[in-house]
């Protein structure tokens, strides 16, 4: 993501630079940055006012894993081929406003064949990915962990978790190893 800081005026003449205050010893990341599993990247969140409102939000994707289908075996709707992936993420806002989590676009898993599958909605707790019903809002501060499913057909791959911004254009992506869950 590229980050461009252009000089804009105001009525009165004085340059003013758009954005939120940044917190000091803020380095922001770009969009369209392809991260590694552990990684973490700096972004304004919550901008609804082009590039004059929001707040840093520091985003991370701790562990991706692939699940075992017996894993949802309580439960009712699950597609018959397809298989749990459970993607650990972290979100620390930084300042300087609170987030509406829900005016973003958030999580999603890109698989092998580019289709986009967002998180399942699970009502109900599953062992092997706990997870709390998060708030709207994440205050100033506040660092939110979660475990997110995803329900991946059997005959496709996760090639990466992406997070898309607000303007459902960009994003940043945090590429899966071929690897995991191949059981190599």
């Amino acid at each position: 993501m590229m980050i461009a800081f252009l000089a804009g005026c105001s009525g009165s003449g004085d340059p003013t630079e758009p954005g939120p205050e940044l917190p000091a010893g803020t380095e922001l990341g770009d969009w369209g940055s392809t991260l590694k599993i552990d990684d973490s990247i700096q972004l304004v969140l919550g901008d609804q006012a082009g590039g004059t409102s929001g707040s840093v939000v520091r985003l991370q994707v701790v562990e991706v894993r692939k699940g075992d289908p017996a894993d949802l075996d309580t439960f009712t709707g699950v597609p018959a081929q397809s298989t749990p992936w459970y993607v650990s993420v972290a979100e620390h806002n930084r300042g300087p406003a609170d987030v509406n989590v829900n005016d973003e676009k958030g999580w999603f898993l890109r698989l092998g064949s580019d289709l986009e599958v967002p998180p399942t909605v699970v009502n109900g707790q599953i062992k092997a990915c706990p997870t709390d019903t998060a708030e709207a809002t994440l205050p100033v501060a506040a660092e939110r962990l979660d475990c997110l499913l995803f329900l991946v057909p059997n005959a496709d791959q996760p090639a990466s978790v992406d997070y898309l911004r607000n303007n459902g254009i960009e994003t940043v992506s945090w590429r899966i190893p071929s690897n995991i869950g191949t059981g190599s």
